[in-house]
Formats: C-alpha cells, sequence, structure tokens
C-alpha cells in the first residue's frame, strides 16, 4: 500500500520510505568561515565522506561551528563545514570560504533512511512547480542527525528561490 502526505496547502504527494517531514518557506542560511571541501564520489558515498570528515576535523586542528552541508555537482559532492575557528587557512584538500548565504530558501526536513532522500527531494520539487516559484540554486542538504548505526538520519533538503516577481 501506498502512503500519501498532505502538507497545509492542500498539495498531496506520495510517500515510499519517507517517515516524516515538513516544508517550510522563506528561510535564510548564513555562515562565515566555512570549510570547504570537494570530492570526485558519487551519492552512495556521501554519508560515509560526511563521517570521516566530521570524526577527523580534530586531527587538523578545527571545530565544528554547526551542522556539515553538501550539494551534489555533475562531478561530484561539495561538503561545508561551518567553523568556530577564526583566521584558518586554506591548504591543501580543502579551502576555506569566507562566508555562505542562502536567502529565500524552501525546506523540507526529511526523517528516515538516506537511499529514500531523492523522494523527499522530489516532493520538494513538486511543491515548487505547484506554487509556480522558480529554483535557483542547486539543493543544499543539511545533516541534523545522522545515527551510522541504523543508517537511519534527519536532513534538511534546501533549495532558493527567485524572490523576483514579474
Amino acid at each position: 500500500t501506498e502512503n500519501w502526505y498532505s502538507n497545509k496547502s492542500g498539495i498531496t504527494f506520495p510517500l515510499k520510505g519517507i517517515f516524516c517531514m515538513q516544508i517550510v518557506e522563506n528561510l535564510n542560511l548564513y555562515f562565515e568561515n566555512i570549510l570547504s571541501y570537494k570530492a570526485d564520489a558519487d551519492k552512495n558515498t556521501t554519508m560515509d565522506m560526511s563521517r570521516h570528515i566530521r570524526k577527523n576535523l580534530s586531527n587538523i586542528g578545527l571545530e565544528m561551528r554547526d551542522k556539515i552541508i553538501f550539494t551534489y555537482f555533475d562531478t561530484g559532492i561539495e561538503f561545508l563545514v561551518p567553523l568556530i575557528n577564526e583566521n584558518t587557512k586554506s591548504c591543501s584538500g580543502y579551502t576555506i570560504k569566507p562566508k555562505f548565504r542562502m536567502v529565500n530558501a524552501v525546506k523540507i526536513r526529511y526523517e528516515g533512511d538516506f537511499s529514500c532522500i531523492n523522494e523527499a527531494l522530489e516532493i520538494l520539487k513538486k511543491y515548487i512547480a505547484e506554487k509556480k516559484y522558480r529554483a535557483i540554486s542547486n539543493p543544499y542538504y543539511k545533516i541534523v542527525r545522522d545515527d551510522e548505526s541504523l543508517n537511519y538520519g534527519i536532513w534538511d533538503i534546501y533549495i532558493s528561490l527567485d524572490s523576483n516577481i514579474l
């Protein structure tokens, strides 16, 4: 049997493996002093790579300020890690971005198995289309909770929207 989700706007979506979610509009993400690590990797290695980054930051004298964010490109993945450390210098393997800003974003919260996260992304894209919004960014994923032993977690997926009304 197929489960269905209806949001506050009355838009209904089929659910397959999604346990909990909510969609929120008009959000802004802003961070300073971000470690950026780009890797030629596929989606199947995302969570292993994020865990590796999280566990090894202290080995290079760095500490996270907030949760890891990542996005996909044609050639791989970029991980963004907000840092507590000030005046961190870029080095081989990663760079430091002074700022990260995403404005007027819509977010869906997905809770479940990471292998089904694309279903949540498709629901968010359908929501954007139904509302006649125009996406202006790639999806950015924020790891809210990661339970490695259960292959279970909570992720927020953000897509920035054009705020112009023409």
